[in-house]
């Protein structure tokens, strides 16, 4: 199902090949040895071994596995002064540094914007000309199939069932997946890791509560928009 927002208050989506990040920073290229915890690798960075700081709590086992490339940038940091930028797939370099999210979702909002709004018992990340907005990061393609989560999220299930009641209660909700792939051709929830979030995504799909899926690819410095995935998979 194809969502089209083109003129929305709240959401627009641009034009395709559309940059929606620029990150100026000089990108160095380096090899995963290890990752020690959810949030330091060790890479291998030339004739150097570095800690970088990996800002995606994520399983991320695709992309964060020993000899697999990624791109690092040079932060100002308490244990270490790199931090991981992306990670190469079999097609593309793939974004992962969750700090980018909001900037990212902000060129798709259209309106006065209010962040970090807390509404019943959540809170979610953007409240825009009205309507309740949460923002979601998928990464993992399999098949050219993009799936969410990568490892068990009952915080993206409350998010989701908040805002079917939400939605039931007259509300304007909509939650955006950025979608860290040129190439993927479809989403599903992760139905083989997190039942209970895939069961909560179905139901509020079916249900009215919005969902979009802009596909976001990193060239070069750029991430650029290459359109809406349309193809949604509700079924195991």
């Amino acid at each position: 199902m194809l969502f089209n927002m083109r003129g929305h208050m709240a959401i627009e989506f641009p034009k395709i090949g559309t940059s929606v990040l620029d990150i100026p920073d000089e990108f160095l290229k380096g090899k995963v040895i290890h990752r020690h915890n959810r949030f330091m690798v060790e890479v291998g960075l030339g004739d150097e071994i570095v800690m970088a700081h990996l800002h995606d709590p994520g399983r991320l086992n695709e992309l964060i596995f020993p000899g697999n490339s990624v791109k690092l940038r040079k932060i100002q940091g308490k244990k270490t002064n790199y931090s991981i930028v992306s990670a190469r797939s079999s097609e593309e370099d793939v974004l992962l540094d969750t700090r980018f999210h909001s900037s990212i979702a902000k060129v798709f909002l259209k309106g006065p914007i209010r962040q970090e709004v807390t509404i019943s018992n959540s809170r979610f990340d953007f409240v825009c000309d009205g309507m309740i907005i949460e923002i979601k990061g998928a990464s993992l393609m399999k098949d050219g199939i993009l799936k969410f989560p990568d490892a068990v999220t009952e915080r993206g299930r409350k998010h989701v069932s908040e805002l079917l009641k939400l939605h039931q209660e007259g509300n304007k909700v909509a939650v955006i997946f950025l979608c860290f792939s040129r190439h993927a051709r479809a989403f599903s929830p992760n139905f083989d890791t997190d039942p209970k979030f895939a069961e909560t995504f179905v139901d509020a799909y079916n249900n009215g509560v919005n969902f979009f899926f802009p596909k976001l690819g990193l060239d070069n410095h750029s991430l650029r928009y290459y359109g809406l995935i349309t193809q949604i998979i509700l079924g195991n």
